[in-house]
């Protein structure tokens, strides 16, 4: 308890937002050093699709890509990137994309990427984006339900109704099903 207490402390003293406590306690765990404060502190923006506050934490990260591409320790080990994209957070995605050391590739810890969560909940511009931006269209994940998933796999069936519009875009990169 008392490290929960000083790790809320400490956030706010460092300007982190936690939006539950229990990922707040998962986010924490492994957390060890400079660069995970400031991973966490780009993933919590980029969660809250903040670009104020993103512009100023990726000008701070002067191009580190273990800050940039810093997997949060919450039920999937999404990247802010990942992060972004799964919430619908176009304009953060965006200027991720545009960062210099930002993996559009870089996957969470069961290897879907940003194109893989964005496809599921059926965000067409986010899709755009990181198509645009050289995502993968047919990068298979490599855990959970979505072992050996593609992000066309993922827009439909895996308990979404799926948007063709999202299919036909990652078709149109060349994007296929697994086999």
């Amino acid at each position: 308890m008392l490290h929960l207490f000083l790790a809320l402390l400490l956030g706010t003293a460092f300007g982190l937002r936690f939006p539950t406590a229990d990922r707040l306690v998962l986010s924490l765990q492994g957390t060890t050093g400079l660069s995970d404060a400031a991973g966490l502190r780009l993933y919590n923006a980029a969660y809250a699709g903040d670009t104020a506050k993103l512009q100023v934490l990726l000008a701070e990260a002067k191009g580190n890509k273990a800050t940039l591409n810093w997997r949060n320790e919450e039920r999937y080990g999404r990247t802010p990137l990942v992060i972004a994209a799964y919430y619908n957070k176009l304009e953060a995605v965006k200027l991720l994309c545009s960062t210099s050391g930002v993996d559009v590739n870089a996957s969470s810890d069961f290897g879907a990427t940003a194109l893989h969560f964005a496809a599921h909940r059926g965000h067409l511009e986010v899709v755009q984006v990181l198509l645009s931006k050289g995502a993968k269209v047919n990068a298979l994940a490599t855990g959970g339900k979505w072992t050996g998933k593609t992000p066309l796999d993922v827009v439909t069936g895996m308990g979404m109704s799926g948007k063709a519009e999202v299919g036909e875009a990652i078709k149109a990169k060349g994007g296929k099903p697994s086999k």
